[in-house]
């Protein structure tokens, strides 16, 4: 309202101002017409010719006249140009007041739709914050060295760390080595495709990530690199996702696949023993005792005595595989129970070599326990009575005729080690890596033609680590070998 009233009086001013100065324009001409032809000049004054007129013959004789002579100055012209002058102002004054009033309103508008803007613009950057902090993953931004520079709240609820805490830092400070060269491998890589004017796609990376309590927690983090105008990296964004558990579960399926073929691999040695070495001791108990029987008042005493002994020979290696199978089979079910308590080694050394000289005494073999006084263990008393068995009934096995074995313990100072050793013809190296494992363990023949299973090595190696211990072969082909294994002194 005000802005029109002020317009209206410009406009009035404008036109009115002309005008006045045309009536004292003519009423000078008209002053001008009636002065008398008799004129005294006094003064001149400036603006125009001042002077005094005497006219005696008219009205009001002595009257002083204040008049302008037209023939002296061009008072008439300048008045009609300051009246020219003065409407092109007063109109170019109108039409700048017009703009700049219609530009105010273009502005206005202009300033309205910016503000119109500034708000859409602030709602949906509040969207989209809205969206980041709420993520369940965490949103993440680095400039070109690897260094956060924006987080989302998801990383404090994963990893624990604040922002405050985490940006500014290395990507590579909550990285373990392994990552950290997966990283700068791949980022080798892009620069190179770089080089060549190729733009790497994103990237997905499965990384172990730092936590605030010290835990690691496994990502799977979507990496996106991001270019100026010159084309060259200037960071990198993206969004990691929690994948423990699905890493817990591929863990667990890995470990049940292995599982899986340990079971497969016992199942084939197992078929395999049963096939093999089960059946071939009953087939010399059955051979010889049908041969002795179709002919027992042909044969010699002394052919009679060693088809005898090799039937007696075939039962105990067929008693101590079958008791070897039951004995590994509950282990593998969990019947037998584990029931470790401090023993006197000496007491259960000596019980153990009274069972097995009777079968080192077939080949002449000597077997010799070299006592030391007050050595003791902490150890289940049945798996080690297992494990001496099977380890003198293997010596005896791999011994030549009137050989020897010796039987030493030695108590050190956090465990008791045990060792077996004979001079028999030892074992080859390829073969002492393979002696203890289950799938892989390869047989030879004994001295006297044994065969084994090669079941009694690998149950001792899991009842020696059932306590803890260790077990270990030093061997040299023809010259004999030392099973060692170490039991805890006292409960661990």
């Amino acid at each position: 309202m005000a802005k029109g009233i002020c317009l209206v009086f410009i406009l009035v001013t404008g036109l009115l101002w002309p005008c006045n100065i045309c009536a004292q324009e003519d009423a000078v001409s008209g002053n001008i017409g009636d002065i008398p032809s008799v004129l005294i000049v006094k003064t001149v004054q400036s603006g125009g010719l001042s002077i005094d007129v005497l006219a005696p013959n008219l009205p009001g004789l002595g009257m002083i006249w204040k008049v302008f002579e037209l023939n002296d100055f061009n008072y008439l012209q300048s008045s009609r140009m300051v009246k020219i002058v003065c409407t092109i102002i007063s109109f170019l004054f109108i039409l700048v007041f017009i703009w700049v009033w219609l530009l105010r309103l273009q502005i206005q508008k202009k300033t309205e739709s910016i503000h119109s803007k500034n708000q859409e613009l602030q709602k949906s950057e509040e969207k989209f914050r809205n969206l980041t902090e709420n993520s369940s993953d965490i949103i993440w931004q680095l400039d070109k060295n690897f260094n956060l520079t924006y987080i989302n709240l998801a990383d404090e609820r994963i990893r624990g760390f604040k922002k405050e805490e985490i940006i500014g830092k290395s990507l590579f400070s909550i990285l373990k080595p392994e990552g950290i060269e997966m990283l700068k491998e791949a980022n080798r890589k892009r620069m190179a495709d770089l080089s060549k004017g190729i733009r790497a796609a994103p990237a997905i990376y499965e990384l172990e990530e730092l936590c605030k309590d010290g835990s690691w927690v496994w990502v799977e983090a979507t990496a996106t690199a991001v270019y100026d105008r010159e084309g060259n990296i200037s960071g990198y964004h993206g969004v990691s996702r929690d994948i423990s558990e699905r890493k817990k579960a591929e863990l667990l399926l890995k470990k049940q696949e292995s599982q899986l073929r340990a079971l497969n691999a016992t199942k084939d040695k197992l078929f395999s023993i049963i096939a093999h070495d089960l059946r071939s001791p009953f087939n010399a108990i059955l051979g010889y005792s049908e041969l002795l029987m179709n002919n027992i008042k042909d044969v010699e005493d002394a052919k009679s005595e060693k088809y005898l002994d090799i039937i007696n020979s075939s039962a105990k290696s067929t008693l101590i595989l079958l008791d070897n199978l039951l004995t590994w089979a509950k282990a593998q079910t969990g019947e037998i129970l584990f029931q470790p308590e401090s023993i006197y080694l000496p007491a259960i050394l000596s019980e153990i070599l009274e069972v097995s000289k009777s079968i080192a005494e077939i080949k002449n073999i000597s077997v010799n326990y070299i006592q030391t006084d007050d050595v003791e263990a902490y150890a289940d008393v049945n798996m080690l009575k297992t494990i001496l068995r099977n380890l003198i009934s293997n010596a005896v096995k791999y011994t030549h005729p009137n050989g020897e074995i010796t039987i030493s313990a030695q108590q050190q100072q956090h465990n008791t080690v045990i060792t077996v050793s004979d001079n028999g013809t030892g074992i080859s190296k390829k073969n002492q890596a393979t002696l203890f494992e289950f799938d892989t363990n390869t047989t030879t023949i004994g001295t006297a033609n044994e065969k084994g299973s090669g079941m009694g090595l690998i149950l001792c190696k899991e009842f020696v680590e059932k306590h803890g211990g260790e077990i270990r072969v030093k061997s040299e082909l023809g010259k004999g070998s030392s099973f060692m294994f170490s039991l805890p002194l006292k409960q661990q």
